[in-house]
């Protein structure tokens, strides 16, 4: 299944939150328009191939296919990119327009489970080290503004961090609390305020200001949450980190105020709260990824 297969890429590129909105986690099931619906997502692929933002159009092309319901890969000679991925993107939805002109619906979800398998290929070429990804996403988000930037702030800071530039993380992180007001109703508001804040706390910790660092962390958890954050919970790198630095009472009051948007905890709240108080450091797993 296509989900099956592009988790472990989202991670490692950093997009996994996102991911979670392009790909309608946890929506009620509705009746689809699948031809506006493909419309909409090539829109957003061709959109961001011609910004050079390849690892957000990989993201669109995911809702795409599963909206579509194309789950079953190619075989790889026919999803071979032969030339530049925008004409690539650019004849794949040329082909799921006509097919949709043409009723076929079952041709339109071949050519848009190809459409994935292609831009798959084309992010998975991509250099991989932190400091080429936050070049990749300073660039594309050097050409944004409004909502387009806004949603791709927490990317670029999170880079910023994990590439050394830490005063750059910072710079963004301010930004993303600055621009978050503007868009009270918007999905990505309670990200903002979650990730400009752990954003900004990582960035005093690893200047030494772990007293800092912990009310950052506090702020972080007073976002009223997101569909990310409501379904997989918040990142906790940075209550790992206190923690390490012996900072127990803030990181137990992270977790009481975490609970009022993480509802879908399934008691590992309730776990880590009882590690941290027995003296020990909890094992995050996956939310030290998110």
């Amino acid at each position: 299944m296509i989900a099956d297969r592009y988790i472990a890429m989202t991670q490692r590129l950093g997009l996994l939150g996102l991911t979670v909105v392009m790909v309608g986690y946890g929506q009620q099931a509705a009746p689809i328009d699948f031809d506006a619906e493909a419309a909409s997502g090539c829109d957003t692929i061709q959109s961001a191939l011609r910004i050079g933002d390849l690892e957000y159009a990989f993201l669109a092309a995911i809702g795409l296919a599963r909206a579509m319901g194309s789950t079953k890969p190619l075989p790889p000679a026919e999803a071979r990119v032969t030339g530049d991925v925008r004409d690539a993107a650019a004849d794949a939805c040329g082909q799921i327009a006509a097919a949709f002109a043409a009723n076929d619906p079952a041709k339109a979800r071949q050519v848009t489970a190809n459409l994935f398998l292609v831009l798959t290929q084309a992010v998975s070429a991509l250099p991989s080290t932190p400091q080429a990804k936050f070049a990749r996403l300073e660039a594309v988000v050097s050409h944004l503004e409004g909502l387009n930037k806004f949603y791709r702030l927490a990317a670029v800071a999170k880079a910023a961090f994990d590439a050394g530039e830490i005063d750059k993380a910072a710079v963004y992180a301010h930004e993303m609390l600055d621009t978050a007001p503007q868009y009270p109703t918007d999905w990505n508001y309670g990200n903002a305020i979650y990730f400009g804040n752990w954003v900004l706390g990582r960035a005093a910790l690893r200047k030494g200001n772990a007293t800092q660092a912990g009310q950052y962390l506090l702020d972080a958890a007073s976002t009223p949450g997101s569909p990310q954050l409501n379904s997989f919970g918040p990142n906790t790198r940075l209550a790992q980190e206190l923690l390490e630095k012996g900072q127990t009472e803030v990181v137990l009051q992270y977790f009481t105020l975490c609970a009022n948007f993480w509802k879908m905890d399934y008691g590992q709240l309730a776990d880590w709260t009882a590690v941290v108080k027995g003296g020990g450091v909890p094992k995050f797993g996956a939310t030290l990824l998110y």
